[in-house]
């Protein structure tokens, strides 16, 4: 019974550093790398999309000027090739009162294109769209008869289609609506999504205005 004992304790020991080095193994698998900082600006609402070869990402800045009002850049970063190349403030500031807005999103088309949208005001969408890898873009604007924009969404179909969804709010109602593009800067005219028409809104999503320019 002793014998058993010593047995079946040196077997549990020889057990524990086994799994005590293969948990040591396995969590080295999820180590990432030192941070680095890529901007050194005020940023907010941080976006990212990828494909199998880049990965690219776009965020806000903000510039108070009071604590209701301000200005908003767009700035963006591609890693490629184990490099970060960063563009920041790509396009003119963009105004703003009351809390701050998320206003931008991005994608990565099938052919590495970049393409990033963001609201302008109350009915203009900025489409900004890159095929060297974040170094210039292609700026159009594409303004809508539909006002009081929110946050676009952009994502990429499996043909390689670009899809835009967009919020409408006003009079605590919302609808969504989606466009499509082949290239990414021409699109079909928005269509609102039936299932979702002048839905309530079930939350609080706090207050903002883009100013008009």
């Amino acid at each position: 019974m002793i014998y058993g004992k010593k047995y079946m304790k040196k077997f549990l020991n020889i057990f524990l550093m086994f799994l005590f080095f293969t948990f040591s193994l396995s969590a080295k698998e999820f180590y990432w790398e030192n941070p680095s900082v890529i901007s050194g600006r005020n940023g907010h609402f941080l976006k990212s999309a990828s494909n199998a070869n880049i990965s690219a990402s776009v965020w806000e800045e903000t510039v108070k000027s009071s604590d209701t009002e301000g200005l908003i850049y767009i700035s963006a970063g591609v890693y490629v090739n184990n490099k970060w190349t960063i563009n920041e403030r790509i396009i003119p500031p963009i105004p703003y009162t009351a809390d701050i807005p998320s206003i931008v999103s991005i994608a990565v088309g099938n052919d590495d294109s970049i393409l990033i949208a963001l609201v302008k005001n109350r009915n203009t969408i900025t489409l900004l769209k890159s095929t060297d890898y974040g170094k210039t873009y292609t700026v159009k604007n594409i303004t809508t008869e539909i006002y009081d924009l929110l946050s676009p969404q952009l994502s990429v179909a499996s043909s390689g289609k670009y899809l835009m969804f967009i919020s409408h709010g006003a009079n605590e109602k919302f609808s969504i609506y989606s466009s499509s593009s082949e290239d990414g800067l021409n699109w079909s005219p928005f269509e609102e999504f039936n299932f979702v028409k002048k839905i309530d809104r079930i939350f609080s999503s706090g207050t903002y205005s883009l100013c008009k320019k």
